[in-house]
């Protein structure tokens, strides 16, 4: 499970990688609340034809027999043979009445119970015929201000597109609202909203309350629903709200992707056209958050809230689209790219304290946006966060902008535009945004297109009057602080920002170039062969072997990865220490004469993303950049590898910041739950758990720079992987020039086998903060036991098997959860263990109910094997979806890279699937994991 192995620490993620920013983790908290839950509708308007290209966009309006249709027609190398369907209805929660709270969510949920055509659980069986998973591939939400339903399609050519435009016709118009299917709803729904919501000490509640002050949204919160009255919900109650709103004249039909428009527009007119409606259009009314009547300082905390934020808004209201109004936002955004780059540059000045900033421009309503500038901090210092926010920002509008920041923004966001292929999801978002808030279609082929232009047009004090005018309005202050610490005050909040103001202005830097020592020579390439799936390999005098793949799905950019096989598993436990703090100062760490800070504006301006890390298993450099830099970037990775000097101030910086962000959590009510995760997954091995204080005092640059002489610099039995828009003549010639002249390192040492549960457990922990309980259980099998061919194509199968299962038995059929997930791991040759999780949240009262139901429904999954349609349609889907990877850069780039430690070659590692595991034997594996595995469950409780 994806929270077992990388997401479970939380705030605690900070201590393992120190020198990561952590505002936008602290700004989530704020940023997410406005994103999902303050749009509300625009009033109806004449659409401009600005808004869209109508050689590129198909648009007809709605008529009181069928709704909008938006059909955006695209293919491209990362997208073809996909789309993505989408039934927009202009009702959400602000449409209900204060009888109908919760309903609009209700009727949400009750369209996968079952249609008029596809009773029952008919539909949910139809859509997996097709190959589309639900959650997965398809999906709804409901907002304030409307609702979406939407599915993916991954393979058109098997009727998908018909199949799913009749399957959004039903949800418009046929959702069927038995008695019976809403008794089976009612737990599920109650288990969702038990996820969502919070103890009111917390400080969402009451975030809430502050900022949907003198608002009808307060009382239309997607989670303000009890329990009872989703108990109390009645099927008359579904059905008005559905009748009063379902209307065509309030929905929309997007199709956007690899669709044929004559075909699409067939199939929408044959099934959304409807002729005997007798409900009349309700029209919405449209609702907006007062930002007038939000306090203008508030200060929270909460017993589980770990580090500090300072969080500045500015509300403004969005201008009607024009040209001049999409001058003046891009160049607000090239503006606040230079505003966010100079206070990345403050962080190493902090002494550890700022975790990380953040600066973001939402909708929160139809005519309203915020502007939000957040600082994390390990430590509530408050007068620091205004010294660079308040200060910075002042600094700007009264210093302007250097050409040379101005034009690294100018080159960013050209790179942006140039990369950008539209997948159908952005696509059909953008649809989504034009139909209720009149904002602009951007699809590459056209506005986008437009921009390039655009962005050379654009000069700085455009993007400085804009900041100043936003910026001189109404001001709120969100301070979030840590649990015992003094609140601050609003009084005192006004002396910090005072006091900023008044420091003086550093004049601009002027802009450094780095300056590369002289390349050696090379030591040659010792032969070349041609291998299958278009590699060609190269075998380098030095040792190192390159692979190459030519692949155009991001034209012009170019994807490099350095990998050696082990990592942390070969250290001894003294070296373990260093090695996971340096990770981060060798990829971010200062050379050839740039400091850290310097350099990252270097690389920026080049649009090159670096990246250094060392994992339990291996270790490995990773490069991204336009053909045009990426000689500059390969310099810059070449003495990296070669002759890195540690950056001193940035280890000082990152073990500074580990250790207050461990003193923050020292005492914190999650710190018990995650010492006893690492303890129970990982027997406590430092190569996983979290670092002690001690541990990072104790680390020295000594030992850093001891680490990567030894195990990182020269050629470490590296592997190197080319992907991308260039030629194998370019790619040889790079290859010579950077990697065939890095001289021999030492051999390397064994590595060990990744620690793993030996032993059944059964561990209940409370302080969760939550109102549900969290259950992860995971059955551990010696991969010994497994023939080899089990262990891969056939544990991905059982794995879509159990998924759909385990959703039937314990969320459709007996509402115990509202989502289950399951995944196997433990394949790669360093796990030793092969290992079945499954995670699901539950109420508190049912946590035993809902371990035997899981353990149940395997049992009964163990005795009755899938249907051979079945497991042909979940091959048939992965092998979709492996085509279609296999013309992407980034994954191929991934995949060579794993093939070192997974002991195969790249061109096995992307290799079409084959055919499917025999049903009988999904059903002999499960019996095998569950039956000759132990077990260990975890239970976190409120």
């Amino acid at each position: 499970m994806l929270s077992k192995y990388f997401m479970h620490r939380r705030w605690v993620a900070v201590l393992l990688t120190p020198g990561k920013t952590a505002g936008a983790a602290i700004a989530l908290i704020l940023s997410s609340l406005l994103l999902v839950a303050c749009s509300v509708r625009t009033p109806p308007a004449v659409y401009e034809p600005a808004l869209y290209d109508p050689a590129k966009v198909i648009r007809f309006a709605a008529t009181p027999q069928r709704p909008e249709i938006i059909i955006l027609p695209e293919a491209n190398s990362q997208h073809n043979n996909k789309a993505r369907v989408k039934l927009l209805i202009k009702a959400g929660t602000l449409q209900e009445t204060d009888e109908q709270i919760g309903v609009a969510h209700f009727v949400e949920h009750m369209a996968f119970r079952g249609t008029a055509a596809y009773p029952e659980q008919q539909l949910q069986s139809r859509m997996r015929e097709l190959g589309i998973q639900l959650g997965r591939h398809s999906n709804a939400y409901v907002t304030f201000d409307h609702t979406a339903y939407w599915l993916d399609l991954n393979d058109l050519g098997r009727g998908q597109l018909d199949a799913a435009l009749e399957v959004l016709a039903q949800w418009a118009y046929d959702i069927e609202f038995s008695p019976a299917a809403l008794q089976q709803e009612i737990p599920v729904i109650i288990e969702e909203l038990r996820r969502q919501q919070l103890e009111q000490d917390r400080i969402q509640p009451r975030l809430q309350k502050t900022l949907f002050s003198g608002s009808r949204h307060l009382k239309r919160l997607p989670v303000s629903v009890d329990k009872a009255s989703v108990e109390a919900t009645t099927v008359a109650q579904l059905q008005q709200f559905y009748q009063q709103w379902y209307h065509p004249e309030n929905m929309a039909v997007v199709v956007s992707g690899d669709v044929d428009v004559a075909q699409t527009l067939a199939l929408i007119e044959q099934y959304f056209v409807k002729t005997n409606l007798v409900s009349e259009r309700l029209q919405p009314q449209v609702y907006d958050i007062n930002p007038a009547a939000i306090a203008e300082v508030t200060a929270l905390t909460d017993a589980y809230m770990p580090i500090s934020a300072l969080n500045l808004m500015w509300f403004y209201p969005i201008p009607a689209y024009s040209e001049a109004s999409e001058q003046q936002g891009l160049a607000l955004e090239l503006a606040l790219g230079v505003l966010r780059n100079r206070l990345n540059s403050k962080q190493l000045s902090s002494n550890g304290v700022v975790g990380g900033f953040e600066i973001a421009r939402n909708r929160v309503s139809a005519n309203v946006r915020t502007l939000t500038m957040t600082v994390a901090l390990t430590e509530a210092d408050f007068a620091l966060a205004y010294a660079y926010l308040e200060h910075e920002l002042q600094r700007l509008l009264a210093l302007g902008i250097s050409e040379q920041e101005w034009q690294t923004q100018v080159s960013e966001w050209q790179a942006r535009l140039e990369q950008a292929q539209d997948s159908p999801g952005r696509l059909a978002n953008a649809a989504k945004e034009f139909w209720l808030y009149k904002a602009p279609i951007l699809n590459q082929s056209s506005h986008q297109q437009r921009r390039l232009a655009l962005l050379q047009t654009l000069r700085p004090q455009l993007g400085i009057a804009t900041l100043a005018k936003i910026t001189s309005g109404r001001n709120i202050t969100v301070a979030l602080y840590p649990h015992g610490a003094e609140a601050p005050t609003a009084e005192q909040l006004a002396e910090y920002r005072q006091a900023a103001q008044q420091l003086p202005f550093a004049a601009l830097a002027a802009d450094k170039q780095p300056q590369w020592p002289v390349l050696p020579a090379s030591l040659g390439i010792k032969a070349e062969h041609k291998r299958p799936d278009g590699f060609i390999e190269w075998q380098l005098a030095n040792g190192i072997t390159a692979y190459y793949r030519y692949s155009a799905s991001e034209p012009g950019r170019v994807f490099i990865d350095l990998s050696a096989k082990n990592g942390t598993n070969q250290l001894s436990d003294e070296q373990v220490v260093a090695a996971r703090l340096a990770s981060n100062i060798i990829r971010d760490g200062g050379q050839a004469g740039l400091n850290s800070v310097e350099l990252k504006q270097w690389r920026d301006k080049l649009d090159i993303d670096q990246g250094f890390y060392v994992d339990f298993a291996d270790r490995s450099f990773y490069l991204a950049a336009p053909l045009g830099s990426i000689e500059q970037g390969l310099m810059d990775l070449h003495h990296r590898v070669q002759g890195h000097q540690l950056d001193a101030e940035l280890w000082q910086f990152s073990k500074a910041q580990a250790l207050q962000l461990w003193q923050q959590m020292k005492d914190h009510p999650h710190l018990a739950w995650y010492q006893a995760r690492d303890n129970s997954y990982w027997q406590d091995d430092i190569r996983y758990r979290q670092l002690s204080a001690a541990e990072v005092e104790a680390a020295t640059l000594a030992q850093a720079q001891a680490f990567y002489q030894q195990w990182v610099q020269g050629n470490q039995q590296y592997q190197l992987a080319l992907v991308g828009d260039l030629s194998a003549e370019q790619a040889l010639a790079l290859v010579d020039r950077y990697f065939a002249s890095l001289p021999m390192a030492k051999p390397q040492g064994e590595g060990r086998l990744t620690p793993q549960s030996e032993a059944e457990k059964q561990i209940r922990l409370a302080g969760s903060g939550q109102k549900h309980a969290s259950i992860e259980l995971s059955y551990y099998l010696d991969k010994a036991k497994l023939p080899q061919a089990w262990r891969d194509t056939p544990a991905t199968l059982l794995t879509q098997w159990l998924n759909e299962h385990l959703f039937d038995q314990i969320r459709t059929n007996s509402g115990l959860a509202y989502s289950i997930k399951a995944e196997i791991s433990g394949s790669r040759p360093v796990n030793a263990l092969f290992s079945l999780d499954i995670s699901l949240q539950t109420d508190p009262n049912n946590v035993d109910a809902a371990i035997n139901a899981v353990k149940s429904a395997l049992a009964k999954a163990a005795q009755q094997a899938p249907m051979v349609q079945q497991v042909n349609v979940w091959q048939q889907s992965l092998a979709d979806e492996r085509m279609q990877d296999r013309q992407k850069p980034r994954w191929l780039l991934n995949r060579i890279g794993y093939s070192l430690i997974e002991n195969q070659t790249p061109w096995q590692s992307i290799a079409p699937l084959g055919e499917p595991a025999a049903p009988d034997s999904l059903a002999q594996l499960l019996r095998q994991i569950t039956e000759q595995g132990h077990i260990v469950e975890l239970v976190w409780l409120p």
